[in-house]
């Protein structure tokens, strides 16, 4: 998938969690870069081909999806554990998300990590959009 891909299927997840203030959202590629691993929540960019992430612009609300795309024989159980073993759940000041979620969708890998009604919502909109769910984590510092 290329990065445009990337950034329909970002938009194709939002449109079906019917959440409306998508303009309060920036949705963009991620470059590989130095910062691209920390960017992204993953310990390196190895095997990942390409990624997007959305974010709001203003950060009231704790929220982070991120859709990675793998390489050839790079397995998407790897990249979702990597996700999960990495998860920041304090990168917001003032606020924190309540769970996180990892997805696989044939060679896209995505990271979710909200509060509360849009994190139900997004992960609402994650299923109808035809991801098959991994695991789902609680804040543990909640």
């Amino acid at each position: 998938a290329s990065g445009d891909t990337l950034l329909a299927e970002m938009n194709a997840i939002l449109t079906a969690s019917g959440i409306q203030n998508l303009d309060a959202f920036a949705i963009g590629q991620v470059m590989k870069d130095e910062y691209f691993a920390y960017s992204v929540g993953l310990t390196s960019d190895a095997g990942i081909a390409s990624a997007a992430n959305c974010a709001p612009m203003m950060m009231t609300t704790a929220y982070s999806l991120v859709i990675v795309t793998l390489e050839d024989g790079i397995a998407a159980a790897d990249v979702a554990a990597d996700f999960e073993a990495n998860l920041d759940w304090t990168k917001w000041v003032c606020v924190a998300p309540s769970d996180a979620m990892t997805a696989v969708k044939d060679n896209m890998v995505l990271c979710l990590m909200a509060a509360d009604q849009t994190y139900t919502q997004t992960a609402a909109g994650i299923t109808a959009a035809g991801w098959t769910t991994g695991n789902t984590l609680t804040n543990p510092m909640q």
